[in-house]
């Protein structure tokens, strides 16, 4: 019986441990703790100049992401601004997650959009 009562104690604590590190890898961290990119696909739905916000739409699922002057706007490989974006386009969004909410590094404007 003392056999399993320790089989049983050496499972759980190893669940625990892993549980933590789960949740950060779906957070935008690996499991080491080092912030990675996110990435969103979708169809623009809105973009607000003045907020400096994009929003896009997959499915049910709306995403939101800030601009800043640092969000590296692409088409092809030419290099765009946030107005360039229109209701309507494909979008790829690789962003962080920063103080709360949805911070956008790269978005490269339809990406697999043929000539």
């Amino acid at each position: 019986m003392k056999r399993w009562t320790g089989a049983i104690t050496l499972a759980c604590c190893l669940v625990l441990l892993a549980v933590p590190m789960f949740a950060q890898a779906g957070m935008g961290m690996s499991a080491t703790g080092k912030v990675v990119a996110l990435t969103f696909t979708g169809e623009v739905t809105s973009v607000d100049p003045q907020a400096q916000t994009i929003t896009a739409k997959r499915g049910e699922t709306v995403f939101t992401a800030v601009v800043d002057s640092n969000t590296v706007i692409k088409k092809e490989k030419e290099e765009k601004q946030l107005s360039d974006i229109k209701a309507g386009n494909i979008v790829v969004i690789r962003y962080f997650e920063e103080r709360g909410a949805n911070a956008a590094k790269l978005i490269m404007i339809n990406p697999n959009e043929k000539k």
